[in-house]
């Protein structure tokens, strides 16, 4: 699962350097939302499979915020640094203009994170929550560490997991909900268009539970029909993955959402085996420990390298790419590790 997690991330980064987006890998909407899937997998295996938050949901909580937190705030921090001294904000002065509720709602989603997904549906005129097909001047628009705004659905499943992913009732009511939702979109036409098309938490829900049910189910399942073969099939699986996503863009399949669905549909079906693969691969879980910080700096990354080159768009990218990458393994090194301590001394305490 790391070097999948670590190309969904290249993916994005790519498709924001506005380029070759869709023509590298599975694309920035797909990433982001096979995102979604991981995180309900790996969320599931943590609350089901460890006893570390069995009588504590305060600690995985604070687990959780532990984990995500310190490289954003460190972003956020180097991004504001660079936005004051460069003064690259697009129409700073505007936003003095806010209103109080306003400028407190945008100050607010920029530090918490929890509610930055909410920014794509309120419009900046009059503060007005405006639900409609064409929503103009977001105040997502005002986000700092653009990226970051998926972690606002990813925070709102953790809210609620604890208290859905260990009974398959409420997974399977809540799926229902969710798809029944995106197809209320699909029918007002609303889907295609942005920001609904992977920004709305509960279109994107069923996302999220169906990674928990990829855990709950096929884990288990897989594990008693191969047994001992189980570690071989998984390098197989893994590897015939990442053959398919590097190769995903020259598939020829006439209908898009037939595509679309043969990708998502492969990767529940593997997710297992690519988890079981990551956990028994020391290279593999160090790799993919470089996605996170790679989603998180990029845009600060692209936009520095906007500021101080003029390269062609080739070279953009590679440097884009390999200096993301640095700069992710400082992150690792330098900020995530001094809060994996206090994580770790948290699961053996608890």
């Amino acid at each position: 699962m790391g070097i999948i997690r670590f190309l969904l991330a290249i993916s994005v980064l790519v498709a924001h350097t506005n380029s070759f987006d869709n023509l590298l890998f599975v694309g920035a909407q797909n990433s982001v939302q096979l995102f979604y899937i991981i995180s309900g997998f790996l969320i599931s295996y943590i609350l089901n499979e460890t006893k570390n938050y069995e009588n504590s949901i305060i600690k995985f909580y604070s687990n959780r915020i532990l984990r995500i937190y310190p490289i954003y705030i460190f972003v956020l921090i180097l991004t504001v640094i660079y936005i004051y001294f460069l003064n690259s904000f697009n129409s700073l002065d505007n936003f003095k203009n806010f209103n109080l509720q306003t400028k407190v709602l945008v100050i607010f989603s920029n530090i918490i994170i929890l509610t930055q997904d909410w920014l794509h549906f309120i419009s900046v005129v009059d503060f007005s929550i405006e639900l409609n097909k064409n929503i103009k001047n977001p105040l997502s628009q005002w986000l700092i560490v653009g990226p970051a705004w998926t972690l606002g659905l990813e925070l709102t499943f953790y809210i609620i997991a604890p208290f859905v992913v260990k009974n398959k009732l409420r997974i399977l009511f809540l799926i229902f909900i969710s798809v029944f939702f995106r197809l209320f979109l699909i029918k007002e036409g609303l889907y295609k268009l942005q920001p609904w098309s992977y920004m709305l938490f509960l279109s994107e829900l069923h996302l999220f539970l169906f990674g928990t049910l990829s855990h709950l189910v096929l884990s288990r399942l897989y594990i008693k029909i191969f047994k001992k073969n189980y570690l071989f099939i998984s390098k197989i699986s893994t590897y015939f993955f990442l053959i398919f996503i590097i190769f995903y863009p020259y598939i020829k399949i006439e209908s898009g959402a037939l595509k679309i669905a043969i990708l998502f549909f492969l990767f529940l079906l593997i997710l297992p085996m690519l988890f079981f693969f990551q956990n028994n691969n020391f290279y593999d879980k160090l790799i993919g420990a470089l996605s996170y910080p790679i989603y998180i700096c990029h845009e600060f990354i692209i936009n520095i390298l906007i500021f101080f080159f003029n390269l062609n768009q080739i070279t953009f990218i590679f440097l884009a790419i390999f200096c993301s990458i640095t700069f992710s393994i400082f992150l690792n090194i330098f900020v995530q590790k001094r809060f994996e301590r206090i994580r770790i001394y948290n699961k053996i305490k608890s």
